[in-house]
């Protein structure tokens, strides 16, 4: 009847009104490029971009490219903060024991690789694939580990395309079934790169909340009226009202 034709029509306009609202607000995280990878590295949603066409920046191929990408930059600095590391470490230690220093040898680091260490596992698991990576480029000996920049730059991203490809064909689990960081924990052997991927990108973001909740806390207690508090008595003050919800009920 009439009534419920008005119904439905106040019901539509409802929903569209919502619709186009959701659109507005959340459009610029369904094309976020980071929002997208931790979609595809939650193996409940890694389908979901399936049909999207080549052109997308949501389509497969360019999230998997993306996230190449990503990853060499993030291996990469992670290997500039180890080797940063590894010479404060030593400068620390001939401070301390200067008879100990190495003695210095010729300006000479290989490549860029002296005293690199190479994943055995992990180069052969790329020259596993690498052969059928791209047959025009030519083949170098397989026999010895990469003793290049740009060879072991090559075996990086050949690790982490054959973790994809893996990761790609393997079916999709069960949103009520499963919790995405307990596969891939139970996965890291099989996806050492896309793991320290998924735990990057997985992860709660950071948040500055707590901090302006402490600060909060803070106006709270330093008032006009309180005013000459000492700095340690602020701060006793500001974590007993933070922390005290941990301790158990208390009677007065």
């Amino acid at each position: 009847d009439e009534l419920t034709r008005s119904r439905l029509t106040g019901l539509n306009t409802t929903l569209t009104s919502l619709k186009e609202s959701f659109d507005t607000r959340f459009s610029k995280y369904l094309n976020d490029m980071n929002c997208i990878i931790a979609t595809y590295l939650d193996p409940r949603h890694k389908d979901l971009f399936d049909n999207e066409d080549y052109g997308s920046i949501r389509s497969t191929a360019n999230i998997e490219l993306a996230l190449i990408e990503k990853y060499l930059k993030y291996a990469k600095e992670k290997d500039d903060r180890e080797k940063e590391t590894e010479v404060a470490d030593q400068a620390a230690a001939n401070e301390d024991d200067p008879d100990d220093a190495p003695e210095v040898e010729a300006d000479n680091d290989f490549g860029g690789f002296k005293d690199k260490k190479v994943d055995v596992l992990e180069w052969y698991h790329a020259r596993l694939y690498a052969n059928n990576a791209n047959p025009a480029v030519p083949q170098r000996d397989s026999s010895q580990p990469p003793s290049s920049a740009s060879e072991t730059h090559n075996l990086t991203r050949l690790t982490i395309q054959a973790e994809i490809n893996h990761y790609r064909n393997i079916k999709a689990i069960k949103c009520k079934e499963a919790d995405p960081f307990q596969w891939w924990n139970e996965h890291m052997i099989f996806f050492p790169c896309l793991s320290e991927m998924a735990r990057k990108y997985l992860s709660c973001p950071p948040s500055s909340v707590e901090s302006e909740r402490v600060f909060s806390i803070g106006g709270n207690i330093i008032s006009d009226h309180r005013n000459r508090l000492k700095p340690e008595n602020s701060e006793k003050l500001m974590f007993l009202n933070f922390n005290l919800k941990l301790l158990p009920s208390l009677e007065y």
